[in-house]
């Protein structure tokens, strides 16, 4: 939002309060607005009233994958693929005859697969412990392990961090469901017109 324009708005609305309902400002009263604005924003600077209007997020906190212009990207190439679909044979098909492969890197800690290290459960916490025995759960990298460590441990600030794991764990879990629909809109796809979905972890595009 322009910071004139809120400051303006505000200033205006102040005037109007004085006014009858319904009644438009005068020419002076108008030019008593614009001076109003100036003051209005020294104020609100002033006050820090201003300080998070301007704050932009990145859009990854929703969604981190990447894959919303793939989609619409993908779509494009559909729509081209279906018009060459009715064209005649002699015609020139380029987005049937091309091959079109997505690839996605994901730097999700949880698709490393980092090998658990050696003497990893002679190291537990008691607790762990114990919970991988009454669970009978296989731990399979080194992620898996800190992620449940840190799980077990009290913690007193609980209450004040679990919304943000809960919004973290949301936009994962809406990550991997993206990656899964791309999969499966593919695996529907008629054999000429299906594209190879390739998804690797940053470790794997590493190496």
């Amino acid at each position: 939002m322009d910071a004139a324009v809120l400051a303006g708005d505000v200033a205006r609305r102040e005037l109007l309060d004085e006014k009858s309902e319904g009644a438009p400002l005068t020419e002076a009263e108008e030019s008593a607005a614009s001076e109003a604005i100036a003051l209005k924003m020294k104020e609100f600077q002033s006050e820090g009233l201003l300080s998070r209007i301007w704050v932009l997020v990145d859009g990854g906190y929703f969604d981190n994958t990447g894959l919303t212009p793939t989609k619409e990207a993908l779509s494009v190439i559909s729509e081209e693929r279906r018009r060459e679909g009715k064209r005649k044979s002699e015609q020139p098909r380029p987005y049937t005859r091309t091959r079109v492969q997505v690839i996605h890197l994901s730097n999700d800690p949880g698709t490393m697969r980092f090998e658990l290290p050696a003497g990893w459960l002679e190291k537990l916490s008691q607790r762990t412990r114990r919970y991988l025995q009454v669970s009978k759960r296989q731990l399979q990298c080194a992620h898996e392990l800190l992620a449940l460590e840190e799980s077990l441990l009290a913690n007193p600030f609980y209450s004040l961090i679990a919304p943000m794991q809960s919004i973290l764990a949301v936009r994962e879990e809406h990550s991997r469901q993206e990656v899964a629909r791309l999969k499966a809109e593919n695996s529907v796809a008629a054999p000429r017109r299906a594209w190879v979905v390739q998804e690797l972890s940053m470790r794997e595009a590493l190496s």
